[in-house]
């Protein structure tokens, strides 16, 4: 009996996410977590769901403790993502004029 019971939820629930949008269930499974999270009381046990978020902007500059070791380590892969992006940005741009039927000119 309570497997035919498992077995009539399961379906049920099914029936009721079928007709649901993707957004929509992951919207329900979020306030279903909230909701646990509140009926069990996770935050006097101190387990916190998103915790204190700084408002603001974080300070411009250079991090510290950044010193020239370490930019000279990191600048091959720096210099390695520039050139990716800037062969895609070209090739996104042909593209672009190959099916506008335009002609990319290098050089005047």
């Amino acid at each position: 009996m309570a497997r035919a019971n498992r077995k009539k939820n399961r379906s049920q629930l099914a029936l009721v996410q079928d007709g649901l949008g993707q957004r929509d269930r992951a919207q329900n499974t979020l306030h279903q977590a909230i909701i646990v999270s509140y009926l069990f009381g996770f935050e006097s046990a101190g387990i916190y769901i998103v915790g204190e978020i700084p408002t603001g902007l974080p300070d411009f500059g250079i991090p510290e403790g950044l010193g020239f070791e370490e930019l000279l380590a990191v600048a091959p892969g720096a210099i390695g993502v520039a050139l990716v992006a800037f062969a895609e940005s070209v090739a996104i741009a042909r593209a672009y004029g190959t099916n506008r039927q335009n002609n990319l000119k290098w050089h005047n």
